[in-house]
């Protein structure tokens, strides 16, 4: 289950949007990471200030995914993305 989580892009990373993808760079460690197209629609909700919940709703409503596969496909990317320092995320009470 997404809780109520605060994202934050950590200073010294930037990202591109190419074509339909992104890339993600941590400046700091030169760690890049490739997202998909809707990899790079999370990323650009994220990086608007979205919290996951709200960036699973949101998907919901713009992709046809089944709401578990989506929740655990986001849950795993953003496992990743804070795992390669790119992504800090913090709960929220």
């Amino acid at each position: 289950m997404l809780t109520n989580t605060k994202v934050k892009i950590p200073e010294g990373v930037v990202f591109q949007p190419l074509a339909e993808e992104t890339v993600v760079l941590n400046m700091d460690s030169g760690l890049f990471f490739g997202l998909t197209p809707v990899a790079s629609r999370t990323w650009e909700l994220l990086a608007a200030g979205h919290s996951p919940q709200e960036v699973h709703k949101t998907l919901l409503e713009e992709y046809d995914v089944d709401p578990v596969v989506l929740e655990n496909d986001l849950q795993e990317l953003l496992r990743k993305l804070t795992e390669k320092g790119l992504l800090q995320l913090a709960d929220v009470a």
